[in-house]
């Protein structure tokens, strides 16, 4: 009997070749600038607009005013009720809807304060918004930072302007430029930038002229927002003094 084994037919594989692998090709570096450029729009922060919206809080106590007011004229209409038909029961039926709508109106009504309009319209905050991300991949990368730190003031100074004591402490010209910092001085500021890179066919190198006189417009709207800031902490910090100025003489 023949000892060859019997799992072997025919003649032996070969042996593979080495497959040799192919360098990736080179990325370029002006791809590769471009990607970087691109995702600079998520460095620039939580839109402005976000901070101009009305909280949920507001929508729960316009439905206690209002089941409030439908619990007193629907006591007022059951006292009446009662009186006429010398009904006890009507009459605590009255007194109880009575004391619900009482109830759900003051603690509203005492803690409301008064709001004050707006000084940034919230559509100049989403045009904006959406601006800055169009614009930040052809920003230069040293003006974002600034620009972060821009709206994070304004969406920090904003909500306390609704309340119309702390309003009251800021002049009029700083209100009108907290306004005209959203809807013009910023956007004409990366405007007048673009506009200029658009003619350098956007060959502008760094630290130029040019880029600088952007970042000192950007310097120069910051200042104004943290003066506007430090008027407003100063005024509350001469109402808290006034205020122990206050339980002092009571002593």
């Amino acid at each position: 009997m023949s000892q060859q084994n019997k799992w072997l037919v025919g003649p032996p594989s070969k042996r593979p070749s080495r497959v040799v692998p192919t360098a990736p090709k080179p990325v370029s570096d002006k791809a590769v600038q471009r990607l970087l450029r691109a995702n600079q729009r998520d460095l620039l922060g939580k839109p402005l607009a976000s901070s101009l919206q009305t909280s949920p809080p507001h929508r729960a106590q316009g439905k206690a005013l209002i089941g409030g007011a439908i619990c007193l004229a629907g006591g007022v209409a059951a006292a009446i009720g009662g009186l006429a038909l010398r009904s006890w029961s009507v009459l605590a039926l009255g007194g109880a809807l009575l004391a619900s709508g009482a109830w759900l109106l003051w603690p509203r009504a005492s803690s409301s304060t008064p709001t004050a309009p707006p000084i940034v319209n919230p559509a100049d905050a989403h045009q904006l918004d959406h601006y800055l991300a169009d614009i930040a991949p052809r920003l230069p990368e040293a003006a974002l930072q600034p620009l972060t730190h821009l709206k994070e003031s304004l969406a920090r100074l904003l909500p306390l302007l609704t309340d119309e004591a702390r309003l009251a402490s800021l002049p009029m010209d700083e209100r009108f430029f907290m306004g005209q910092l959203v809807s013009r001085y910023l956007p004409d500021a990366c405007q007048h930038y673009l506009a200029l890179l658009d003619t350098a066919g956007d060959n502008l190198p760094a630290d130029s002229p040019a880029e600088q006189s952007f970042l000192n417009q950007l310097d120069l709207l910051q200042a104004r927002l943290d003066k506007c800031l430090q008027l407003v902490l100063q005024d509350q910090t001469e109402r808290l003094s006034n205020h122990e100025a206050f339980l002092r003489s009571k002593q």
